[in-house]
């Protein structure tokens, strides 16, 4: 039996029996290897999406057990963010979108030169603002989820606190 991560979402799988072979392949892949992150973030999808009836707390921890063994599972990752964001949970969103920026290899400073991949990070960080009343980074978080790096404001080093966007 062939098993690849993609095996859930392949065309070839539509069938009752391609899900079936999907989930036993996911099963034996961690069986095999429990640190495979890939495959729980798909069993996850499968839990969500195919099973029936879905089993969205399953699926919560499959997407949490594949973040946990690997920040660059940017599906799992965002599907956890909305899971938290849907409870109201704003600090495990934040801590959740942190953790994708910084797996892949981003922060504040560093977004302003490379252009971002998960952008959806950058629009959770800017809803927690929101949510905290810290309005100041809004705007930056926002403007990195879709900015083009040449675009972006750059900020003054000897007057951090303005804002290019502040309008007081």
């Amino acid at each position: 039996m062939v098993c690849t991560p993609q095996l859930l979402r392949s065309t070839r799988s539509r069938s009752s029996a391609g899900y079936d072979k999907a989930y036993q392949c996911f099963v034996v892949a961690l069986k095999r290897s429990p640190s495979f992150a890939p495959a729980f973030s798909d069993l996850g999808v499968y839990y969500l999406e195919v099973a029936d009836p879905p089993d969205p707390n399953r699926a919560s921890k499959c997407f949490q057990k594949a973040f946990e063994l690997d920040a660059t599972q940017a599906d799992a990752a965002r599907r956890l963010a909305e899971s938290f964001a849907g409870e109201r949970e704003w600090d495990l969103v934040e801590v959740v979108a942190r953790r994708t920026i910084k797996g892949e290899g981003g922060n504040e400073q560093a977004a302003s030169k490379h252009l971002p991949v998960n952008s959806w990070a950058w629009k959770a960080l800017g809803v927690v603002e929101l949510v905290n009343s810290s309005p100041d980074g809004v705007p930056v978080l926002f403007d990195l989820s879709h900015a083009e790096p040449q675009k972006l404001p750059r900020r003054d080093p000897i007057t951090p606190n303005l804002s290019p966007w502040r309008t007081r």
